[in-house]
């Protein structure tokens, strides 16, 4: 399986050195540098990255993914296209623009880190990590099973997921998360506790990582996906954590207990999924 890697960001530079032959490009020359110097086989131009390629993967910028399909539609016909955004909102979209013929499956590695850009890039990024894969009207079975294998190539987990199904999970596992993580940090610092920032330990410095998320990203992921079904969640949250404010002045502690029980055992099962895909 031969694969195009357009974007040699975090996703897409780990992508380049997981699967061997892959072939990448960026339109930034310094990523093309620093990924030449990791050893990514780095094309000059786009024309050249995918020229006879199975699978291009366009791991750019939400708003750079229609024209990366353009070009990779134009360019290798033959090829699957895919990207990594994590957000499928617009893709059906995207799809339906191409030519006849071109075949669209939309993907979504489960996976990230700290460090941005190529040099923070690792080959074991997607190691027991899910990959949604999301169908469109442009898939057929084939393409669908490509995109499979390239996820198992990079050491994931494919896992088939509709278009809404993907977005009302990625609101609770992505969007929900980071919202949270800004809220405690950005409260944190409104307050602003004598000591805070000299006594913050491992739990509040791992609830609030994600607040480290760079603007445009973040920004992405907060404004650009279905703003109304993230309200719904936020407010969930938010009714949660109020409950538990007013049981606890209350005095009415058993109903705060039973849900804090109900989130460790949410947590262990997290836990214990996780060590049964890193055992396979």
């Amino acid at each position: 399986m031969r694969v195009a890697v357009i974007g040699l960001g975090l996703i897409g530079g780990s992508l380049a050195l997981a699967v061997p032959g892959t072939r990448g490009f960026d339109h930034d020359e310094a990523a093309r540098r620093i990924a030449r110097s990791r050893g990514v086989d780095v094309a000059d131009d786009v024309s050249s990255a995918v020229r006879g390629a199975d699978i291009v993967v366009a791991a750019v910028p939400p708003d750079g993914v229609a024209a990366t399909f353009t070009a990779a539609a134009r360019l290798a016909p033959s090829a699957v296209l895919t990207d990594v955004a994590s957000s499928k909102r617009d893709l059906e979209g995207f799809a339906a623009s191409l030519p006849p013929g071109a075949h669209v499956v939309g993907s979504h590695p489960l996976a990230g880190s700290t460090g941005r850009g190529v040099e923070a890039a690792a080959a074991d990024l997607f190691r027991g990590r899910a990959w949604a894969i999301v169908p469109t009207s442009r898939s057929d079975t084939d393409s669908v099973r490509a995109v499979g294998e390239l996820a198992r190539s990079a050491g994931a987990r494919p896992i088939v997921l509709s278009q809404q199904r993907h977005e009302a999970l990625m609101t609770w596992l992505v969007r929900a998360p980071l919202a949270v993580s800004s809220a405690l940090a950005w409260s944190a610092s409104i307050e602003s506790p004598e000591g805070l920032t000299e006594l913050a330990g491992p739990g509040f410095r791992d609830a609030t990582r994600l607040a480290t998320t760079p603007a445009a990203l973040a920004e992405e992921l907060l404004f650009g996906a279905d703003r109304e079904r993230l309200a719904v969640v936020l407010r969930v949250i938010a009714g949660t954590l109020t409950d538990w404010a007013d049981e606890i002045v209350r005095d009415d502690l058993p109903p705060v207990r039973a849900e804090l029980a109900a989130a460790r055992d949410m947590r262990a099962q997290l836990d214990r999924a996780s060590e049964d895909s890193s055992a396979k």
